[in-house]
């Protein structure tokens, strides 16, 4: 999120400025919660690809290669996304 969405979000909760650098701290604390979010939905992502990396082994042992190559490459999306999510944003993007 931008300076000036973050900012935004803090007055439509009720916030008001009380000091001048009080925007600094808003900034700061909003950046820390979506740094949190961010890991926590990487974290989610990595799980699920675990999960089907381990279901595609199970597969290629029973002979279900149409499942394997499935889960594999729904793995290796989920890998890609949660790598993506963790990467630093320019400033601007969401």
């Amino acid at each position: 999120m931008t300076r000036d969405e973050i900012l935004t979000h803090a007055r439509a909760a009720g916030m008001e400025r009380t000091h001048p650098g009080m925007a600094v701290e808003v900034v700061a604390f909003a950046r820390t919660i979506e740094a949190q979010v961010r890991e926590e939905c990487a974290r989610i992502n990595d799980e699920k690809s675990r999960r089907l990396a381990q279901e595609a082994e199970a597969a290629i042992e029973e002979g279900d290669s149409d499942t394997c190559s499935s889960n594999r490459a729904a793995a290796h999306l989920l890998s890609v996304c949660a790598a993506r999510i963790r990467a630093p944003q320019l400033e601007g993007e969401g």
